[in-house]
């Protein structure tokens, strides 16, 4: 299954930090330059909390709070909530919902590695099915374009009966069913893989019994 470090190592492992003493302006500064959610935060060297976008608008902005007078460590949350690089993305995806949390930093060896956000993980989740779904289409039998072969069929004026098959060079999307007033037999041609198994109703599209 994939892991939290997939994500680090495509976004890369640079954490932005800030002092809890800092004010919560600074703090909202320095995430709107570096385009982040989130800062972790430090007190005397040591990372003691992680501060949010979250964090600002319900315990700054709605309390009607002032953003230049209010520290960062008052407004922090803590204590940490982390995972490691061999978290899988969906315990990831489980935890951040089950806390209601949308940035978690990745420990490994006791050291921060990075932060991952909830728009990391949608961000990977929607290339990993892009690569699901191109992989499919270019790799399905059904999926792949049929040319320089068919199959010429004579059928035989019973419907749904073959009297023989061969390949031609000709291809053909869209066959129309032949006519009712043929009293003997009708040649169509089908794509290469269409006419195997397949049956005729005189009067009616091909595939359909």
């Amino acid at each position: 299954m994939n892991q939290l470090s997939e994500i680090l190592d495509e976004k890369g492992t640079d954490v932005l930090q800030i002092e809890a003493d800092a004010s919560v302006f600074e703090a909202v500064q320095r995430m709107v330059e570096a385009n982040v959610g989130s800062l972790l935060v430090t007190e005397d060297g040591e990372i003691t909390g992680i501060v949010t976008e979250r964090d600002y608008l319900r315990r700054v902005a709605l309390e009607g709070r002032t953003d230049k007078e209010t520290a960062v460590g008052e407004i922090m949350s803590s204590p940490l909530i982390v995972v490691t690089p061999q978290t899988t993305i969906d315990e990831c995806m489980a935890l951040m919902t089950d806390r209601r949390i949308r940035h978690l930093p990745v420990v490994d060896g006791g050291e921060v590695v990075g932060i991952v956000s909830i728009g990391d993980i949608v961000k990977f989740k929607s290339k990993q099915q892009s690569f699901e779904i191109q992989y499919l289409t270019t790799t399905s039998p059904r999926a792949k374009t049929r040319t320089n072969s068919s199959f010429f069929c004579d059928i035989d004026e019973q419907p749904g009966r073959w009297r023989r098959c061969r390949r031609g060079a000709a291809q053909r999307a869209h066959v129309a069913p032949p006519p009712k007033s043929d009293a003997r037999r009708q040649i169509a041609a089908f794509p290469q893989g269409e006419a195997a198994g397949e049956r005729w109703r005189q009067g009616r599209g091909p595939g359909r019994a």
